[in-house]
Formats: structure tokens, C-alpha cells, sequence
């Protein structure tokens, strides 16, 4: 009797605590729903060799780069990626400075619980040639949680 009404008040504070949850703001794009996490060096830079993140691999959300290379596989122009992130709500970043040709655009929620969901964080990166066509692209995803 003790241990379901121990379970009955976990259960209630589990309750509790995911209905004070927050709503991610802004909403996840399509682009990242349903993706994992991914691990290693984020940002689609290459890394300066003073870094120490330098021997860290890059990060790689399969998922997601599997979505990009399907609908904006090389030789596509730069824009139609650009413009494709910009209305999921990603926001354009500078450019690699170590180098120019790989552009870049972030995503990040806020909102969420203690037991989910979590806000997301994710980094595109793209190189281009000298005509604004996509060379390769690259996706980081995280999950902010605690």
C-alpha cells in the first residue's frame, strides 16, 4: 500500500512539474523534427588550430543532413536554402572568418520543462562555389534539457 501511494505521488509531482512546462517558442521547423541529438564540435567551422575543440570531431545531426541533402543537394543555388531556413525560423550568422565560402544560419528555442520538451539549438552550415551554388551542407542539433 506504501509503495502505490508512493507511486501515485511521484507520478503527481511528475504531473505537475510537465504542466508547468512551457511551450518551445518559437514552434520546431520541420527541418529538425524527429532528429537526435547529435555529438562533437558544432558551428560548421572549421577550427582555428589554437582551439582546443580542434581535436573534437564535427558534430553531425544524420538526421537532419540526410533532410538538407535531399532538398538541397549540391549545385542547388545558395538562396533557395537560405530562404528555406530563414522561413522555418533560422536566422542568418557571419560567415566562417577562416573561411568566407561556408555560411552559416542558427535555430534556438526557448521554453520547455524539467521532463521535457527540451528547446532545441541547431547550426547549419553551408560551403558555396563561385556562383552561390551549395558545394555540401552540415547540421549540429542540440537539446537543452537538465
Amino acid at each position: 500500500m506504501r509503495s502505490a501511494i508512493a507511486w501515485i505521488a511521484l507520478a503527481s509531482t511528475a504531473a505537475a512539474l510537465t504542466a508547468c512546462a512551457e511551450r518551445l517558442s518559437p514552434p520546431t521547423p520541420p527541418l529538425l523534427q524527429g532528429a537526435t541529438a547529435s555529438s562533437g564540435r558544432g558551428g560548421g567551422c572549421p577550427p582555428h588550430p589554437f582551439e582546443v575543440s580542434a581535436r573534437l570531431p564535427d558534430a553531425h545531426a544524420v538526421q537532419v543532413e540526410a533532410r538538407l541533402a535531399r532538398d538541397f543537394p549540391a549545385g542547388t543555388p545558395e538562396e533557395a536554402l537560405r530562404a528555406a531556413l530563414m522561413r522555418q525560423g533560422f536566422q542568418p550568422e557571419t560567415s566562417c572568418d577562416n573561411d568566407p565560402t561556408i555560411h552559416r544560419a542558427r535555430f534556438r528555442q526557448d521554453g520547455g520543462g524539467l521532463f521535457g520538451p527540451y528547446p532545441a539549438f541547431s547550426t547549419i552550415a553551408w560551403k558555396v562555389d563561385g556562383e552561390g551554388r551549395i558545394l555540401w551542407t552540415q547540421a549540429d542539433l542540440m537539446y537543452i534539457g537538465p
